[in-house]
């Protein structure tokens, strides 16, 4: 450690004192120092990117964002007033062709409903939030049975330019169902399908 100027030496007669030498030490305490911080932040990185997998695997929500080329009004109402002209009614609906018009009443409570060629109206999901234009919230269950698990999705539209809009959909509340990751994981494709329709009439 002498040899390394880590210590210094002082000889009082026969008597050698030893002092540590503190700017011997700093080399070695940067090296550490920088050395266990690089570590650290390796292992934190590597832990915040488990994480983030984990949360992608286990999160039972569906999200997906849109952006459009129209004000965020009109945006709004082609999504809920023009429904039934962009729906995909064929495969996302309850009796498939025999669909022939799409129920959105704009209110609270208010039913978005399937209409059927012999007149029938078939509920898909009720209104539970309303702000036009920004959005709304709906307790979804398009099934003919009236105790199954309602899910629930919400919209929001923001305007991010005079003529355009940022959509914004998450789609929740699978943990009631009883394979709650195969519902989110159609619903994922799903929406998809029906976004891309709403794009296509839109543009």
């Amino acid at each position: 450690m002498l040899e390394a100027g880590l210590v210094g030496v002082t000889k009082q007669g026969t008597r050698r004192i030893y002092r540590i030498r503190p700017e011997g030490f700093g080399a070695i305490v940067r090296y550490w120092g920088g050395f266990w911080t690089g570590v650290l932040d390796e292992f934190k990185q590597h832990a915040e990117r488990e994480e983030s997998h984990m949360g992608a695997d286990t999160e039972l929500v569906v999200r997906k964002e849109i952006v459009v080329e129209r004000s965020r009004e009109d945006a709004f109402r082609i999504f809920t007033t023009e429904m039934a002209q962009w729906w995909p009614t064929t495969t996302h609906s309850i009796h498939g062709d025999a669909v022939t018009d799409v129920l959105f009443e704009e209110h609270v409570d208010g039913r978005i409903a399937e209409v059927t060629a012999d007149g029938d109206v078939v509920e898909w999901g009720r209104i539970l939030e309303w702000d036009a234009p920004g959005g709304f919230a709906v307790s979804w269950k398009p099934n003919l049975d009236r105790d199954a698990h309602r899910s629930t999705w919400v919209i929001r539209f923001e305007a991010i330019g005079a003529e355009v809009t940022r959509i914004e959909l998450v789609h929740s509340g699978f943990e009631g169902f009883d394979e709650p990751e195969a519902v989110r994981d159609r619903y994922e494709p799903g929406w998809d399908v029906v976004l891309s329709r709403y794009v296509t009439h839109i543009s």
